[in-house]
């Protein structure tokens, strides 16, 4: 009679929720060096765009912000309108005041990292669940089947 040993890999939860809090701040580390070293200031709505292209029409505010006597122009969030003439914090690059950003948790959960990330921790959540403990389970009829998340058995 041959043996058979069961290899398996477990992820403890430590591990999971350290990975998960990474994956969670992909959007911020991408905007990291902006938001350490950016100068700040205060932008101010001055209207917003409607996007006839795009599917369901977003809507897009327009703001407005000075720096060394140069007025550049930013669109916020998609479908975040503020009032007209609401002033937002806007973090910019001083060498290059066109790299900029709203100081805001939806603009920057709102972008294209965020969605990378929301992929990423699907596919985390997946991985995770794959590798959980297993418990075999002898049935009454004498069939052997596998228990997920459950102590192991004795025998």
């Amino acid at each position: 009679m041959k043996n058979f040993y069961h290899i398996h890999h477990n992820i403890s939860k430590t591990i999971f929720f350290s990975v998960l809090v990474v994956l969670l701040l992909i959007p911020v580390f991408t905007k990291s060096k902006l938001l350490l070293f950016g100068e700040r200031t205060y932008g101010e709505m001055v209207g917003q765009i409607i996007d006839e292209k795009k599917r369901g029409r977003p809507h897009y505010s327009v703001i407005n912000f000075n720096v060394f006597d140069t007025t550049i122009e930013i669109l916020g969030a998609e479908n975040v309108i503020y009032d007209v003439s609401t002033k937002i914090k806007i973090v910019y690059d001083k060498n290059a005041p066109s790299n900029c950003m709203i100081f805001s948790i939806s603009y920057i959960y709102g972008g294209f990292a965020a969605s990378m990330s929301f992929v990423l921790i699907i596919i985390w959540f997946a991985i995770y669940t794959s590798f959980k403990k297993k418990k075999a389970v002898q049935s009454k009829f004498g069939m052997n089947f596998v228990l997920y998340n459950s102590k192991p058995c004795n025998g």
